[in-house]
């Protein structure tokens, strides 16, 4: 976009805003990006967007544009979507809190349009603060509600413009919601939401044994009906799906994948507890119906250690490749492989991570760019974003930078055109030129966790910073 059209475009807001009543702020601002209505944009978890008003020369001029107050701790990203309200057709962020409530929050100026509260669940096995929403809900803009899964285990469909539950609402989707929770975002593929589960940080049921993690298919048409893919079959083996990105989805919607957190089943033969009897420490292709078709387990994962897949896969196709998978692990490690051969083992892994903070988030795709972006890259200065360059001639693909902005546990980066914008843990908010690397713009959270990924809608970007959901848009 040029200087003069973008200033017309703002223009044109402004007077929009003027002639408005009270709150006109939830006008739209115009854009070519629409809705957010899942975890990672869209089911290939690619985090990335076009468009028309952010890049690497109008983002040094982002201001904050509001920031409200929720209730806890935000680690779930934010979504965004554009439901009919009072008879105007309205720009709404959707967000949940560790509090266990939900908020749809004017996009616009951020107050609060409608909130729904849950019941927090304390574990003390995973530190003393209370888990209420960690996963990421789902936007149905067909039926035009918002499914969220809090600590009680119950699935609920708000409606996008008052927050009342659908008919039928809320139905309990996870079995023992004392053992079993959710961390990974929801997902819908055809009529069908699925809903990964797995435990709280491996902690033991009452009967000493690993809650089942695994993937809930639940008919949108008839939320009573549910299916279930036990991860590790067998009753308390675990394999949870942790990854806060859930599933991904072939495009067309013909597989799913998944990654799988460790089993726990005993074996004689060494006196040992193993962490990798199938589909323990595997990333894994299902049918929508939760069949098995592919997995893999990739060499060098210690089978009694913590590493495995605590996410899920980001799913691509770079020019002159093959399709391919990408995921993190927590031995450190990003792993590529061909997704029309997972068992074959990856064709690629470059160690990113740190091997100390849980490697937990997956990496974002730039098709316009060719190039691939992972959070949490160690070095000597901190944690920060890594860029892996593919190549247009051959499928070769290597790092081309890596930018430390801060430390411990980052979410996956948001690419915007040719910015990629990243928490710092406390550090603060960043965008990077991502071309090279280069911080162009940041932003001060006051020591705020930025456990949550950010977001982009209609030129603005949505980060969530401890217990606010902030927006920051130009001037």
């Amino acid at each position: 976009m040029t200087r003069a059209v973008a200033i017309v475009v703002l223009a044109g807001a402004l007077l929009l805003a003027a002639a408005a009543p009270t709150h006109a702020a939830t006008r739209l601002v115009r854009g070519n990006d629409g809705p957010w209505l899942s975890y990672g944009h869209d089911d290939q978890l690619s985090n990335a967007v076009v468009s028309r008003i952010l890049d690497a020369q109008t983002v040094p001029r982002l201001g904050e544009r509001w920031a409200a107050p929720l209730d806890g701790l935000v680690a779930a990203s934010p979504l965004y979507a554009e439901p009919d309200v009072g008879g105007v057709r309205t720009g709404v962020v959707y967000v949940g809190t560790e509090h266990g409530s939900v908020y749809a929050l004017a996009a616009g100026d951020g107050h609060v349009l409608w909130e729904r509260s849950g019941t927090p669940t304390v574990i003390g096995a995973c530190g003393e603060f209370p888990f209420g929403i960690s996963s990421t809900g789902a936007i149905d803009r067909g039926r035009n509600l918002f499914y969220s899964v809090g600590a009680d285990g119950l699935l609920h469909a708000f409606d996008l413009a008052t927050g009342e539950d659908a008919p039928g609402y809320p139905v309990q989707v996870v079995a023992s919601p004392l053992d079993q929770y959710v961390w990974g975002g929801l997902r819908i593929v055809g009529s069908t939401l699925y809903v990964p589960v797995a435990s709280f940080c491996d902690q033991l049921d009452a009967s000493g044994l690993f809650p089942d993690g695994g993937l809930v298919a639940v008919d949108l048409a008839d939320p009573s009906q549910q299916r279930f893919f036990d991860a590790v079959p067998g009753v308390g083996n675990g394999g949870g799906i942790w990854g806060y990105g859930g599933v991904s989805v072939e495009p067309g919607g013909r597989l799913l994948y998944v990654g799988v957190g460790n089993s726990h089943v005993y074996d004689a033969s060494c006196d040992c507890f193993r962490d990798d009897v199938p589909n323990g420490d595997r990333m894994v292709a299902l049918t929508p119906d939760l069949e098995v078709v592919d997995s893999d387990y990739p060499p060098g994962i210690n089978p009694e250690g913590d590493q495995d897949f605590g996410a899920a896969p980001s799913l691509f196709q770079p020019h002159g490749c093959p399709p391919v998978a990408a995921a993190n692990s927590k031995d450190g490690l990003l792993y590529v492989w061909r997704r029309t051969n997972l068992a074959a083992g990856p064709v690629k892994s470059l160690g990113i991570g740190d091997g100390q903070s849980a490697f937990v988030g997956q990496p974002s795709w730039s098709s316009r760019l060719q190039m691939l972006f992972d959070g949490e890259a160690g070095s000597n200065s901190g944690n920060g974003v890594a860029a892996i360059k593919f190549s247009y001639q051959g499928c070769e693909f290597g790092e081309l930078w890596r930018t430390a902005i801060g430390a411990g546990n980052q979410a996956p980066p948001l690419v915007v055109n040719d910015v990629v914008f990243s928490g710092g843990g406390r550090e603060g908010l960043f965008g990077l030129d991502a071309r090279t690397g280069k911080v162009i713009w940041s932003a001060g959270t006051d020591g705020a966790l930025t456990l949550a990924p950010l977001i982009e809608a209609r030129g603005t970007i949505f980060a969530p910073a401890g217990s606010e959901l902030r927006a920051y848009s130009l001037p």
